[in-house]
């Protein structure tokens, strides 16, 4: 039974011995009641500090305002509240957290950390202005500095934050707490090379200050929010490389009005190409591969006259490629390789003078090679491979100084070798698999040409061979069709190799001459 004395309102009371300081980094919480023994004390503080007992006695480490509510259970209920204050540095106790949660002590480099209680004081990997923490980075590639951990909520507490940089940590895991999106000050976050997860893009759209962004080589999920135009000051936008990150590239994009370099590449993004990417002609690099794109390319990517570096490679995007692509005076490196493209490639193009690396193989392309490429003089390389394309190799592609990598592989070309590709010979180039082309190997070994037979037909017609002209004496032959010596002639050869079902038919008084 409830007495009338034990249903009394509590007279309860709480005290802290101290305000933190360096000298006393705990402060001890009492609580004092005149409620009966079996009273239960709970306190609740900053960051969803909570804890219960029955003494009434708690240490605490972190500054900010606690209360204790009390009940014994038989009606005697109550409660109070104190403000621990604090002398420490307002930004040491956020980062005594981080370096806990990341195994601090197994950090590669952790000079200064914990000596004293001034972040500002040459801890590693702090720089400080105005006497606050603006800047957090340990490492600019692997390995690293041995974080191992998770990123701690009190993260959110270094309000004057502008570059949070924590990557190549492949160690640092977990997800990304919400409490960064009160670093209103942060201008560039850097997560690549870790494995941190979940959602995180939605969790910066509210930081206008960010000028980079890099959750690259990580495992973070989701989609890219229509809020992200939020972000106007936003030059690097860099998500490449997560698994997880899907859904269609929101138009809103387009607004980033700011944008240098826009990375989205080997995600699992889908839908088509946004054309409001052409309002972004600030961009100097634009990487959209390896994702589930479709549609076509928009013709409005033309307007991005400053871009040095477009990669759409390996998507499903298909119909022709645009001519407003030649209107990327600066491109150096242009990827539409394993696509669905069609049609020929552009006349356009001969403007692309700078260009270093052009790479449009695995499509479905017609036409010829385009002999303009051979007057681009920082070619390196050249991708052509697994198309459509017919006619001969443009001889001046062997007079680029440059060019060591070149693929013409299995496409429909026709005829000869040309005498200046001796250059290309012991450089990457493979020409196999057009019926029409003699071999590489042959070429680079003897200095000349072998013939190859591009349709059945009369040994003694020159349309039957490649280089449009009857073999010598001194040739070496490949054989790919059916070819006829006629009647009381002779056919003539240094060698002659069968390929397939290629075979030799020989009319009354045919003959064949070897030579040495």
């Amino acid at each position: 039974m409830i007495t009338a004395a034990n249903a009394q309102p509590a007279l309860i009371t709480l005290t802290a011995s101290n305000s933190l300081s360096c000298e006393q980094k705990q402060a001890t919480l009492v609580a004092v009641s005149n409620c009966v023994a079996g009273s239960a004390y709970q306190f609740t503080g900053p960051d969803g500090f909570v804890a219960m007992n029955t003494t009434g006695v708690i240490s605490v480490s972190v500054d900010g305002s606690y209360s204790v509510a009390v009940d014994n259970g038989a009606g005697c209920k109550g409660s109070a509240s104190v403000v621990v204050g604090s002398t420490l540095h307002p930004d040491y106790l956020p980062l005594v957290d981080l370096y806990n949660s990341t195994g601090g002590a197994n950090w590669t480099n952790k000079s200064g950390w914990l000596g004293n209680c001034d972040p500002c004081s040459g801890w590693f990997g702090i720089r400080c202005a105005n006497g606050r923490v603006t800047n957090i980075s340990f490492a600019s590639d692997f390995p690293g500095n041995n974080l191992n951990g998770t990123v701690p909520q009190t993260i959110g507490k270094l309000s004057a934050l502008t570059t949070l940089n924590l990557s190549y940590q492949p160690d640092l895991r977990g997800s990304i707490p919400a409490s960064i999106g009160n670093l209103s000050n942060l201008q560039d976050i850097n997560l690549a090379y870790t494995h941190c997860s979940g959602f995180v893009l939605d969790k910066l759209t509210s930081l206008t200050a960010l000028q980079s962004v890099d959750i690259s080589y990580a495992n973070f999920v989701g989609t890219i929010p229509e809020t992200i135009a939020n972000l106007s000051q936003l030059k690097v936008f860099n998500c490449g490389a997560n698994a997880g990150l899907g859904g269609n590239i929101p138009a809103s994009v387009g607004n980033l009005t700011k944008l240098e370099r826009l990375v989205l590449g080997t995600n699992q993004f889908t839908g088509t190409v946004p054309a409001s990417l052409g309002n972004l002609t600030a961009l100097t690099t634009l990487y959209l591969s390896d994702n589930q794109l479709t549609g076509s390319i928009p013709a409005e990517l033309g307007k991005l006259t400053q871009l040095q570096t477009l990669y759409l490679s390996g998507n499903q995007l298909a119909g022709a490629i645009p001519e407003q692509l030649g209107n990327l005076t600066q491109i150096k490196r242009l990827g539409v390789d394993n696509n669905q493209l069609s049609g020929t490639i552009p006349t356009s193009l001969s403007a692309l003078t700078q260009a270093e690396y052009l790479y449009f193989g695995q499509n479905r392309l017609v036409g010829s090679v385009p002999d303009v490429f051979g007057s681009f003089a920082k070619l390196t390389e050249l991708t052509l491979n697994d198309n459509q394309l017919m006619g001969s190799i443009p001889a001046s592609l062997g007079s680029v100084p440059t060019l060591h990598y070149l693929q013409l592989q299995n496409n429909k070309l026709t005829g000869c070798i040309p005498s200046s590709f001796t250059a290309l010979c012991g450089k990457t180039v493979d020409i196999s698999n057009n019926v029409g082309l003699p071999a590489w190997n042959e070429f680079c070994d003897s200095g000349y040409n072998g013939l190859v037979t591009v349709t059945n037909g009369s040994w003694q017609d020159p349309a039957t061979w490649s280089c449009g002209r009857v073999p010598a004496l001194t040739d070496i032959v490949t054989l790919r069709h059916a070819v006829t010596v006629k009647a009381g002639s002779a056919s003539q050869a240094r060698r002659i190799d069968y390929d397939g079902l290629a075979k030799l038919i020989y009319e009354a008084g045919g003959i064949t001459k070897l030579g040495n």
